[in-house]
């Protein structure tokens, strides 16, 4: 597997580093969802501390749009959700890239990736992924990691 050119200095800092830290949820639950670009400006603000690639924001509205199509079936948004996820993370703060600069060889990383995730990505329990706090829907302090299954 690839490793991103940054590694080395991320390594030290835990804090910043993505195979050390657990990813954090960027979509809510179907029902909280707005439209797809009102919530990938919510998203970005919310991740932009984290330094996503630039042209981020565009891959979050095909990410919404994409899971919007699924909102017959509430199993089927959350799996997918689960999976578009785990690829945009991992695209992002693994190989520093947008979905569209994505080729065949780093789909094969991927798939890797997934075999044979960092310990900080796999999880064992499911939590709440956002919770209310004042009338607002705010991320859970909880980790993501909680909620990856270990195979992709």
């Amino acid at each position: 597997m690839r490793v991103s050119s940054h590694f080395n200095a991320l390594y030290f800092d835990t804090r910043m580093n993505p195979l050390l830290n657990s990813p954090t949820p960027l979509f809510d639950n179907l029902q909280y969802l707005n439209s797809s670009f009102k919530e990938a400006d919510l998203i970005y603000a919310r991740h932009g501390k984290l330094s996503p690639p630039k042209d981020s924001k565009e891959d979050l509205y095909h990410c919404l749009t994409f899971l919007h199509s699924y909102n017959g079936s509430q199993a089927t948004f959350n799996s997918y959700r689960r999976e578009v996820e785990r690829l945009v993370q991992w695209a992002w703060y693994i190989q520093e890239k947008t979905l569209p600069e994505l080729r065949r060889l780093d789909i094969e990383e991927y798939l890797e990736f997934c075999q044979q995730p960092p310990l900080a990505w796999i999880g064992i329990k499911q939590v709440a992924r956002f919770r209310v706090i004042d009338d607002l829907r705010v991320k859970s302090l909880t980790n993501l990691t909680n909620k990856l299954n270990l195979n992709c």
